[in-house]
Formats: C-alpha cells, structure tokens, sequence
C-alpha cells in the first residue's frame, strides 16, 4: 500500500520488526515457486492432455474459479479501502510488545502538521511539527523546558500522507482478506503469513471500513503467541485541531 497513514506506519514499525523484514523474501520466494510449479504442471498437463476429457477440464476451471470466490480472499475488498486523505484526523493507539509492556501514544495530522505524545513510564513525551514555521518542538509534559530545531521543508522529517492505495505486487501477498465485525464495528480483516529465520509470524489486521484505518493490529509467532499488538482508538477526522501544533508558552525552547 502507498503512503498508507505514514503516521501509523511509524507506529506499525515496532509490531512488524519480527515479521515485515521478510515480506520481500517472502513475494520472491512465491514467484520462484509458481514459475517451477508451472512448468510442472506444463509437463503433466502435455502428457495428460490427449486423455483428459473436456468436461473434466471444465469442472476444475469451475472449481478454481469458486475457490477465489470463496470470501476469504476477496480482493475487491482491499481495493475498496482506497481514499483520499481527511482534513484532519487524530487517534490513540495502545502498543504491548511481549516481554516489554505496553505503552500509549496519541497522534495528531492536519495537512503538513503533526503531534505525536508518547506516554511509557509515566512520562508524556511530546513532538510538534510546525510546517508554517518549518520548527520541531520537543519536551516532555510536565518540565519547563524543551528542545526546538528547524526543519527544512525538503527533510526527511515524517511526511504525513493519509492516502490509501493499492500496489499491484499486493494483491497475492495477503492469505486472507475478508468482512468481519471487531466489537461490533464493521471491518475489513487482512491476514498474511511471513517465514524468516526466526520462525513464522502471522500478521493479523482489522481495518475500519468507516475510517479506513487500523482499528487492531498483531503479530503472532508459531505457538499461537501474540508478541505484539496495536489497538487504536478515540479515532476523530476532519476536525479543527490547529491548537495541537502551537508550542506551550509556559515551556522554554532552547
């Protein structure tokens, strides 16, 4: 997907560091495989081809057909999750890591500007990016000083695009891609299975049909293990939340 919640990404990289370091193996491997599973096939289809009768051609062609129909992996699904960025949208996701806790982070976007407040041992730290002023804030809540530092438009600072496409490499890499109900919101469930040299990680995801965004996010190991997940919640768009890239005045920017 292209530019999907950028913000979110950021979030999802501390979820998919097991697995998503495989993806690409993974689509190169499957490549390799059809290319020789076909020409297998090739070769039993030419040997088989004169006695094979005609109607037995047909019911299996009919069978394929059925099978990618199924609902499990309806692709036009995923491609109905495409949109255009909202004016504005914010949201908290809650991440538990296996092993290291779990941790809250509250995010807002409004065109070129962003907050991010991270809140992990009962500290609140806050990042601002203020596009108008070309100015990164930094502090922590609760403190009387911060941290501030020009960014240039042309940085590598987090561009926010809440923008939703598909890629055609995508279509194959989900095993599952359905409707579902996720406390009683109707979502769009995607599943994929990844296999590295740590083991294999399934990548469980629950997408809002209403926002277009994760609602839940985990990964799981072989034994059935969640070692990560994302739950994301207070989802608001296209709100008036220019406040939330004004610096405190009552903190000092050095």
């Amino acid at each position: 997907m292209k530019k999907f919640l950028t913000f979110v990404v950021i979030l999802a990289l501390v979820v998919f560091a097991v697995s998503c370091s495989s993806g690409d193996e993974k689509k190169e491997e499957t490549k390799e495989e059809t290319k020789t599973e076909q020409v297998e096939e090739n070769k039993q289809e030419s040997k088989d081809e004169e006695e094979k009768p005609e109607e037995e051609a047909k019911e299996e062609s009919s069978e394929e057909v059925t099978q990618e129909s199924s609902g499990e992996k309806d692709v036009d699904l995923l491609k109905s999750l495409m949109y255009e960025e909202p004016k504005s949208i914010s949201f908290k996701a809650t991440i538990t890591i296996q092993g290291m806790g779990e941790s809250t982070m509250s995010m807002y976007s409004m065109g070129e500007n962003y907050r991010m407040e991270n809140e992990l041992n009962g500290e609140v730290n806050v990042v601002i990016y203020n596009h108008e002023e070309g100015m990164t804030y930094t502090y922590v809540e609760g403190q009387k000083t911060g941290y501030k530092y020009p960014t240039a438009s042309d940085s590598t600072t987090m561009e926010v695009d809440t923008s939703f496409e598909i890629e055609e490499d995508e279509m194959d890499y989900y095993d599952v891609i359905k409707k579902d109900k996720l406390d009683g919101k109707d979502v769009i469930y995607l599943e994929s299975k990844d296999t590295n040299s740590d083991g294999t990680f399934i990548t469980k995801s629950w997408i809002s049909e209403e926002y277009r965004m994760p609602l839940k996010m985990q990964v799981i190991d072989e034994s059935g293990s969640v070692i990560s997940e994302m739950v994301y919640s207070d989802i608001v768009i296209d709100a008036d939340i220019s406040d939330k890239f004004i610096p405190p005045s009552d903190v000092s920017f050095e």
